[in-house]
């Protein structure tokens, strides 16, 4: 499985109202580290900006005018991400408020289909994956900042690349502590061959997603028997497949 770490700092805690003000992404192929993402968006309105997240930051409005705008933001992400031409499962430490806000991010710009394509939905949390293990980890919580004091990762808490990059290491450790089941059914190929199968099939044409995670099937992809257990598989990807 090969996936895509993240960790981002925005306007606001509400995703959409706020913008991404920083961007940290890091492929990991084959267990071995693709060199990071790194990128900063200028925020889009003003009313929505939060002096409690600037607070965690560190970055003023006035510093953030300087930013690419949103747009290119989603540009050069996605560029990231499509120059590796395989799929990938998404990390993050305590992802809820980051899955929204990168959702938002590709959806306003009409390139949600593109993000799908290559990213799965339903991402990897650390924190999750932590807490699975709290019978082996005496820390008083589960942030990654104490994590990371824990198990001496240096991090520069609420510094985009600096916490990516520490949630990568501490991943590894809780891989080292209890990994995860081997055997499971791989119901989810990486080959080129099944790039190409979501760039057709995650089309309005045959499958839509809904804001609230929901997946609707068109008639047309129920008349077309590879579409359908494309489809199936990826329900099962979703809904069934223990990620933590």
């Amino acid at each position: 499985m090969n996936f895509l770490y993240e960790d981002l700092e925005f306007s606001n805690f509400n995703a959409e109202e706020g913008s991404i003000l920083e961007l940290a992404m890091c492929a990991v192929i084959d267990g071995i580290e693709q060199e990071p993402f790194h990128e900063f968006g200028k925020p889009v309105n003003r009313a929505f900006w939060s002096e409690g997240a600037e607070k965690v930051h560190g970055i003023s409005w006035g510093q953030a005018q300087s930013f690419q705008s949103q747009e290119a933001l989603a540009e050069k992400a996605l560029n990231y991400i499509n120059k590796f031409e395989t799929m990938f499962t998404a990390v993050g430490h305590n992802i809820g408020t980051d899955k929204k806000y990168m959702e938002n991010l590709f959806r306003k710009h009409s390139k949600r289909q593109d993000w799908l394509v290559q990213v799965r939905p339903k991402w990897r949390c650390t924190l999750k994956r932590a807490k699975a293990r709290k019978t082996k980890i005496r820390t008083e919580n589960f942030k990654l900042g104490t994590l990371c004091s824990h198990f001496s990762i240096d991090i520069d808490a609420h510094k985009g690349l600096s916490d990516m990059l520490a949630t990568i290491k501490l991943d590894n450790i809780l891989d080292a502590i209890t990994p995860d089941i081997k055997g499971k059914a791989q119901f989810m190929p990486f080959e080129g061959t099944w790039i190409q199968k979501r760039k057709r099939y995650l089309d309005s044409k045959y499958i839509i997603f809904n804001g609230d995670g929901e997946l609707f099937i068109t008639k047309e992809a129920t008349e077309n028997k590879e579409a359908m257990q494309f489809i199936m598989t990826e329900i099962w990807d979703m809904y069934c497949e223990d990620n933590v």
